[in-house]
């Protein structure tokens, strides 16, 4: 039985009528109008707290992730304009003997250096996919847990102006 369909049960009971209620080996009774209350503010709690755990932990993860494509990108264009400027140099020395041994003093490690810098923002930009990926799984499986409760869960991320949150089904 869901969550849902129990609300519909117990709000069916007629409201004066008494419950016995245990928790934590102590009994109490109620009337079904104070259980229901007590049980909605329960829900309402648990929603509240999982609706903060998640938007951070998902806008945590999509923060960092935006974060590391934005320095993959920065790596590229750092390796771009040296990537421009060697060449530069290099037509100004010219292909003589001496211009050739010039280039020849930095072309291996330059070469090192480029390849290091290229994988270092491809893995920056995959480690920002799998950090994007990740929060998706986060929301996905949220999604699901509350939707036994009877909410719809919006995504944190959607953009300005959308309805974020938490809704009512």
């Amino acid at each position: 039985m869901t969550l849902s369909q129990y609300q519909q049960y117990v709000h069916s009971l007629p409201s004066d009528e008494l419950v016995t209620v245990e928790r934590n080996g102590q009994v109490t009774t109620m009337t079904v109008a104070q259980y229901q209350q007590e049980v909605d503010q329960v829900v309402r709690s648990y929603v509240g707290q999982v609706e903060t755990t998640m938007s951070t932990s998902i806008l945590s993860l999509q923060g960092l992730a935006d974060e590391l494509w934005s320095q993959s990108g920065e790596v590229n264009g750092v390796l771009s304009r040296l990537q421009s400027q060697l060449a530069d140099l290099e037509s100004a020395f010219g292909t003589d003997q001496v211009g050739t041994a010039l280039k020849g003093s930095w072309g291996r490690a330059w070469t090192q250096l480029s390849q290091a810098l290229g994988t270092l923002a491809k893995n920056l930009s995959t480690v920002g996919d799998g950090l994007s990926h990740a929060a998706d799984t986060v929301f996905q499986a949220e999604q699901a847990n509350l939707r036994g409760f009877g909410i719809t869960v919006r995504d944190p991320r959607a953009p300005v102006g959308s309805r974020r949150g938490f809704t009512p089904l």
